[in-house]
């Protein structure tokens, strides 16, 4: 690290205490309950990004209405009373001009095609590759910017402005607007949050001081970002349920939540935020975003000599966290297929009350197999073979609405021990940096799998394109089942006092592994080995 990066740590150690003792200042309803604005703000900021971002769920049926609008192709009220018609139809979309009291047979399905020559429900697919693609080649940017200049907080706070008046925008959707509107979404909005996140996640290695606010902070925040994600989606369906509301109106109503819930606390996150120096110096004569690259490069390079093991994780999550993010899309596909898109919504509130459930599910596994690697396998497992079940079992809406549960308890299972993975491997001294390359390889590839289905979905193969995500997982699994976690405890334990936060307290204090993610103490790395 420089001189200045030196200076820059004692100078946010200072302020941290200086704000930690002006804390009492600050009323209980905006420190959430600690006494450090700091983490106040990242507990802010996380709720608030989370609502910002789940709010797009509620785009996605307007906007699969107004494609198929524009397709030429629209919905029939009752046709399940039709003895013409199966399970699930009345959701469906069918050409226009069919006549049920004169007619002897269906409607013609929708053969009609949007811009580009896509079929309606590609739309989804097509927006999510955007939005990987734009993330992919934007991250080593955001990362150059939070790491090699000084304007951390600043990128923040055009972020957090930039995400919430997008989703502001959004409630001017219309017939006229909705492609204007996904392409703003996937673009705009998409960038703006994995922004947001980087500069989010860069302040959290310098929050923790000791172990019990190490264990605090962590699964604190993941709490937040899950209560931010419940709280919108519980109101919106609330709303669109009691009022009677179309997609429209309640994809209006699920983005004008959003802004008026995540927006102001994603803006007093960054009143609390301290601006940070830069942490490293940026390469002479070059871009931001080529100095971001040849950075990410260079320590994964390091990674791959000193800590193998941390390098086989991050391969192995470039391809397990592009089917994890395509979950969503997929299942949004399926939804539409079965003529649930209306409820893709509630849909979603069901999976995310389930996903709470998960954490119990990996504490048992990974005590009952004493391993954080084999329970983050198993729950892998249990993905790619309910996925597949999804795929080709869900063929009526009763059906769909069995497999939300299942999908939320596994989505709580996989993260946790994915979490608790990395905190395992992360070496001392390298925590910021491991933190930028693992938001980055979540993400580096997430676009494919959208691609893949939409190809096949344009050949009407809609079921093989969605066999991509379960085959991201498989290969995922093969590279992460790979690591030495008994040589990565080695590598960690010689390297604790490199930690950017190592903490040895006179009379007995412990030493702290920590990661961002799950805290791991200096004893618990010596069993291990």
């Amino acid at each position: 690290m420089t001189q200045d990066g030196n200076d820059a740590t004692k100078d946010s150690a200072a302020g941290q205490q200086v704000s930690r003792e002006k804390s009492g200042a600050l009323p209980w309803w905006l420190v959430c309950g600690d006494k450090n604005p700091e983490v106040t703000a990242f507990y802010m900021a996380g709720f608030g990004r989370s609502a910002l971002f789940i709010s797009f769920n509620f785009l996605v049926p307007a906007i699969i209405h107004f494609a198929y609008a524009d397709a030429g192709c629209r919905q029939y009220e009752g046709l399940d009373d039709d003895a013409l018609f199966d399970d699930g139809e009345a959701g469906q979309y069918f050409e226009k001009g069919w006549n049920k009291g004169a007619a002897a047979s269906k409607p013609d399905e929708c053969e009609g095609t949007v811009l580009w020559g896509l079929r309606p429900s590609s739309i989804v697919s097509v927006t999510a590759t955007i939005g990987g693609v734009v993330v992919a080649c934007g991250m080593p940017l955001a990362g150059s910017i939070v790491d090699a200049t000084d304007g951390r907080h600043r990128f923040g706070q055009v972020c957090v402005w930039t995400l919430t008046l997008s989703n502001a925008a959004m409630c001017f959707i219309t017939r006229e607007t909705w492609f204007l509107m996904t392409l703003m979404q996937a673009v705009v909005a998409t960038f703006s949050f994995f922004g947001l996140a980087l500069v989010v996640y860069a302040y959290l290695p310098e929050l923790f001081t000791d172990v019990e606010e190490c264990v605090r902070v962590s699964k604190a925040g993941r709490e937040y970002e899950q209560v931010g994600m419940l709280v919108l989606i519980v109101l919106t369906t609330a709303l669109s349920l009691g009022l009677g509301l179309g997609v429209v109106p309640t994809a209006i109503v699920g983005q004008a939540l959003a802004a008026l819930l995540g927006g102001p606390l994603c803006v007093r996150a960054f009143q609390l935020f301290q601006p940070r120096k830069a942490n490293r110096a940026r390469a002479p004569n070059t871009w931001l975003v080529a100095d971001g690259a040849m950075h990410l490069a260079r320590v994964f390079g390091q990674l791959k000599r000193d800590y193998p093991n941390a390098a086989i994780f991050l391969v192995g999550q470039i391809f397990a966290e592009a089917a994890t993010g395509s979950l969503t899309t997929g299942a949004i596909l399926i939804l539409d297929n079965v003529g649930l898109s209306a409820w893709i919504g509630v849909y979603l509130a069901v999976v995310m009350v389930f996903m709470m459930c998960g954490p119990t599910l990996y504490q048992a596994v990974a005590r009952k197999t004493g391993s954080v690697r084999v329970s983050l396998l198993l729950s892998i497992g249990a993905f790619v073979v309910f996925f597949v079940l999804f795929v080709f079992a869900a063929s009526t809406p009763v059906l769909a609405w069995c497999f939300a549960p299942i999908i939320g308890v596994v989505y709580g299972w996989y993260y946790p021990g994915l979490n608790s993975t990395l905190a395992l491997l992360v070496p001392g001294g390298h925590e910021g940096e491991l933190a930028g390359l693992n938001l980055f390889t979540a993400a580096v590839l997430s676009w494919v799998p959208p691609l893949i289905i939409t190809v096949f979905n344009e050949l009407n193969l809609l079921s093989v394109g969605l066999l991509s995500i379960p085959l991201f997982w498989l290969i995922g699994a093969a590279v992460l089942s790979r690591m030495d976690m008994e040589q990565a405890a080695e590598h960690v334990a010689a390297s604790i006092k490199k930690r950017q936060r190592y903490h040895d307290q006179a009379g007995g204090g412990r030493p702290i592994l920590s990661s961002g993610s799950t805290p791991v103490l200096e004893e618990e790395v010596e069993e291990k080995a």
